[in-house]
């Protein structure tokens, strides 16, 4: 992470720098747990998709025979 994006000119930058630094670094985890869910749920829905498109193909070969 680059440090010079949290900068706080001044005296302060050292007491306003590690809480923001904690926050961002949560603020990550939080949005990598959420990204990473909403691929899985992506890809789970998608191969569900591909199961059912099978599915209804080999009934419908099935039927047109």
């Amino acid at each position: 992470m680059n440090e010079n994006i949290i900068a706080t000119h001044g005296t302060n930058r050292e007491k306003y720098k590690q809480p923001i630094l904690n926050y961002a670094k949560r603020a990550q985890l939080i949005v990598s747990q959420d990204v990473r869910s909403y691929v899985v749920g992506v890809c789970g829905f998608g191969y569900n998709v591909n199961l059912m498109r099978i599915h209804f193909h080999e009934e419908f070969d099935a039927t047109r025979r």
